[in-house]
């Protein structure tokens, strides 16, 4: 699995989607190339558009940003 470098995500909030279980904001593009950060292993979204599409979502609202995801209380209630 290719690794994936810490970006934020560019382009319209149109153009972004949100992975269902942890909530990890990317292009499709970048789920489809990478998979979820947090859910590959479950979802398996890797070279799978059509798992893409079923297991992300346009319809989110904010974006949480972490600096530091081992002390980070955010992250901890995320999940992440």
């Amino acid at each position: 699995m290719d690794t994936q470098p810490a970006a934020i995500p560019s382009g319209t909030k149109k153009a972004l989607r949100a992975c269902m279980l942890c909530s990890v904001v990317q292009t499709p593009q970048d789920f489809k190339k990478y998979g979820c950060p947090n859910c590959e292993e479950i979802l398996q979204l890797q070279n799978d558009s059509e798992r893409v599409a079923s297991c992300t979502s346009a319809q989110f609202d904010g974006l949480i940003g972490m600096m530091n995801p081992e002390e980070s209380w955010i992250a901890k209630w995320q999940r992440t």
